[in-house]
């Protein structure tokens, strides 16, 4: 084995690793400082009402790429949760808006200040890094992602 291999062979190792941490880290339900513990899937769902506004299962679908049912499915769980509300409009009762409670706008903004810890960590980790280094690193791992995606 030469050593490029030995190096690919080695990337793809801490790639591997850290795509277990990270299923890891999305697994676990968290509050992100809402009174429910939230999945993955539903933070992210709250993450985009919250950056859309008012908004709707079409659009939410859309933006998330997935089906309206599984939109419509989780938008009425966190509804029962009080994390989001459902506002009618028009004569067609499935026609309708979505906005954030206000504990959903805890439940968003917490979601962004975990996401910020994440970077602070991140940074501080690597302070003697470049910005280089780190452009680098991340067209490296766009080069994995164009590589992998061709099998």
């Amino acid at each position: 084995m030469n050593k490029n291999e030995e190096t690919f062979r080695a990337i793809i190792a801490r790639v591997s690793e850290l795509s277990k941490i990270y299923t890891q880290l999305e697994a676990a339900p968290r509050t992100f400082g809402s009174n429910h513990k939230l999945h993955c899937v539903e933070i992210h769902l709250i993450e985009a009402i919250g950056t859309f506004g008012e908004t709707n299962t079409t659009e939410l679908a859309k933006h998330l790429s997935v089906t309206k049912g599984a939109i419509s499915q989780k938008i009425a769980k966190l509804s029962k949760l009080g994390l989001v509300q459902k506002s009618g409009h028009g004569p067609d009762k499935r026609s309708y808006s979505i906005t954030l409670t206000q504990e959903g706008v805890v439940a968003f903004e917490g979601h962004a200040r975990f996401h910020q810890e994440i970077f602070e960590a991140f940074v501080a980790d690597n302070l003697d890094q470049s910005k280089q280094d780190l452009l680098h690193l991340e067209q490296g791992l766009e080069q994995l992602v164009k590589t992998f995606s061709r099998f």
